[in-house]
C-alpha cells in the first residue's frame, strides 16, 4: 500500500485537473511504479493543507482518498521536536 500525499501551502491552489489527476496517478504506480519507489498493490491519495483552505479546495476535495490539515496533525502531535530534537521553548519542560 503506498500513501501519495499532495502537500499545499496555504499560499497554493488547487485546480480541477490537477486534483483529478492524483488518484490516477497514484493508482497507475501500482502497475508500473517509478524505478525509485517500492512496488505496491493498492494506493490512496491524501490532500495535506490548511483548514483555512478548505472552503477553497473544497470542490476539488472529491478527487482525494483522505484530506489532513496542518491543523489536525498539530492536534494528534502536539508536543513535537526540531530537527535537533528539541522542543520549542514554550513546551520546554524545566523542572530540575
Amino acid at each position: 500500500m503506498a500513501i501519495h500525499i499532495e502537500v499545499k501551502q496555504p499560499t497554493d491552489s488547487l485546480k480541477r485537473e490537477q486534483a483529478e489527476a492524483y488518484r490516477m496517478r497514484a493508482r497507475c504506480w501500482t502497475e508500473k511504479p517509478h524505478t525509485k519507489m517500492i512496488p505496491h498493490t493498492d494506493a490512496i491519495a491524501v490532500l495535506l493543507c490548511s483548514e483555512t483552505k478548505l472552503p477553497v479546495y473544497e470542490p476539488h476535495l472529491e478527487y482525494f482518498d483522505k484530506v489532513l490539515t496542518f491543523e489536525d496533525i498539530k492536534r494528534q502531535f502536539p508536543t513535537y521536536r526540531n530537527r535537533f530534537g528539541q522542543l520549542p521553548k514554550a513546551q520546554l519542560d524545566v523542572r530540575h
